[in-house]
């Protein structure tokens, strides 16, 4: 389907369901989930309806750092996302992030994608956690916090201080390793200072000068 030239491809999905779903995958794919009885003459009447919405989701989609769409960002650089079918895995290569799953599935290697990039994020906390660890120390904080990851939507990490768990958001495999290692001193810091005071961004900022540009990044 061509929307004021930009070619999106329609995939319909028929379902015994009552409404119609529509659903931008990415910004070259849109999902339309229907009752079975619907035509596509009355699809193709609905998308004209939706146009602007679909343009104007599209651009946002197109200009995201945040999330699995084409070009995709893979730790602060831009990247082809390219999907082909074959046994699960994720290759970077040059200028194309490659996503190998059954059958080409895009849901599927979407997930395959977040999941295997757990342990790109793992390998990079690595390289800096001892330092805001040994900060910690010298505060009096001297366990060592469990690391978990996670795909959400609404913030890019958070600190049960009772549990000693820091969870970090695998959305963060798109942005530069920088704004990897601010969201996790952030919420260290949090195991010192529950709450967001003129004293938490006073430490925060102190052991790390450059903390509020890297955190307009993630904005």
């Amino acid at each position: 389907m061509n929307i004021r030239g930009h070619d999106l491809k329609v995939i319909i999905k028929y379902k015994p369901i009552k409404n119609i779903y529509l659903r931008l995958i990415n910004a070259q794919v849109l999902l339309v989930t229907c009752p079975s009885n619907t035509s596509e003459a009355y699809i193709e009447k609905l998308l004209k309806e939706k146009e602007d919405w679909l343009l104007k989701t599209i651009k946002t989609l197109s200009s995201s750092k945040k999330g699995f769409h084409d070009p995709i960002y893979y730790l602060g650089k831009e990247y082809k996302l390219s999907i082909k079918e074959g046994h699960a895995k994720v290759m970077v290569k040059d200028d194309e992030v490659i996503v190998y799953a059954p059958k080409a599935d895009f849901e599927k290697a979407r997930r395959i994608f977040y999941a295997q990039s757990v342990k790109v994020l793992e390998k990079e906390v690595e390289r800096f956690k001892d330092k805001y660890l040994d900060i910690l120390k010298d505060h009096g904080y001297r366990l060592e916090p469990i690391i978990k990851y996670r795909l959400v939507k609404s913030r890019w990490g958070v600190c049960f201080s009772d549990r000693n768990i820091i969870e970090l958001n695998e959305l963060l495999i798109h942005y530069d390793p920088k704004c990897l290692e601010a969201v996790f001193w952030h919420e260290c810091v949090h195991f010192l200072l529950p709450n967001h005071s003129k004293r938490f961004h006073e430490l925060l900022e102190y052991h790390m000068p450059e903390y509020k540009a890297i955190h307009k990044e993630l904005k």
